[in-house]
C-alpha cells in the first residue's frame, strides 16, 4: 500500500487498503496508511482520528506525530499541529520531513522567514526533498498552497 501511495496510484493504493482493513485493522501499518489516505482523499479530520489513535499506539514514532500535526495544519489547528511537532521533535530532531512539516505551520502563521529557514534546513538534511524545493520556490513567489511531505 505505501509503494502505491508513494507513486501517487491512489485508487489501487486505497484497493489494496480496503484488503489490509480487513485482514489486520488495529496495525499501527494499517492506521498509517489510512491517515494517509484520508489526507490524500481530502479528509483530514478522519486523518486527525487515525493518526490520534496511531500515536496512542506507538508513541515513540516520530513520522505518526509528524503525520498528525500534517492532518491538524490543514483543519487550520496550529496549536495542535504545534504540541504535535513537539512531540516528533523530541524523537527525531533533525528530520528533513520534520522540518519540511515546520516550515508548513510557520507559513501558516505567516513567518515566511521561519518557513524559509526551515524548508532550507530540510534540504540540507536532504538534498532532493521534493516538498521542500516546491515550498522554498512557491516561498519565493508568495504562491501557495504549499506542500506536505505526504
Amino acid at each position: 500500500v505505501r509503494v502505491l501511495m508513494r507513486n501517487g496510484e491512489w485508487p489501487d493504493a486505497r484497493q489494496w487498503f480496503n484488503q489490509l482493513l480487513v485482514r489486520d485493522p488495529v496495525s499501527p501499518t494499517t492506521r498509517a496508511c489510512e491517515g494517509l489516505l484520508h489526507l490524500q482523499e481530502g479528509a483530514p479530520g478522519l486523518a486527525v482520528e487515525a493518526f490520534e489513535r496511531l500515536v496512542e499506539q506507538t508513541p515513540n514514532d516520530a513520522s505518526a506525530w509528524t503525520n498528525l500535526a500534517v492532518a491538524y495544519l490543514r483543519l487550520a489547528r496550529t496549536d495542535r499541529a504545534q504540541k504535535a511537532l513537539a512531540h516528533a521533535q523530541a524523537l527525531q530532531p533533525e528530520s528533513a520531513v520534520w522540518h519540511n512539516t515546520r516550515g508548513l505551520l510557520a507559513a501558516q502563521t505567516q513567518q515566511w522567514e521561519e518557513a524559509h529557514a526551515e524548508w532550507q534546513r530540510s534540504l540540507e538534511l536532504e538534498p532532493n526533498f521534493e516538498a521542500a524545493m516546491i515550498n522554498l520556490d512557491r516561498l519565493k513567489q508568495r504562491q501557495p498552497p504549499f506542500h506536505d511531505a505526504q
